[in-house]
């Protein structure tokens, strides 16, 4: 943390793995919406939450900030997402 107490950045990798992890999250839950519940769907559910925990659990330093770190690589994983499906298509276009 810098003297204005800004958050750190965030290394590449871990901003990848909250992509994916964020990804994961969201397929495994439309999959378990359109074809139900099953054992693959609950695996990949599980380990995009533990991706998605993982760096929110060990930066946090208590339960909100866990919580609140969670909800964040989430967030930064989905706005990642749709950044590189926006550069992708406007790519194409010109």
């Amino acid at each position: 943390m810098d003297k204005h107490g800004d958050k750190p950045k965030k290394s590449v990798g871990i901003k990848m793995l909250g992509a994916v992890c964020s990804l994961a999250l969201i397929i495994s839950i439309g999959f378990i919406v359109i074809a139900g519940f099953n054992t693959v769907a609950a695996l990949v559910l599980m380990t995009a939450v533990g991706g998605l925990a993982g760096p929110g659990v060990v930066a946090g330093e208590g339960i909100v900030e866990c919580l609140s770190g969670i909800l964040d690589m989430f967030i930064e994983g989905v706005t990642s997402i749709v950044t590189m499906i926006v550069d992708a298509i406007s790519s194409i276009f010109g």
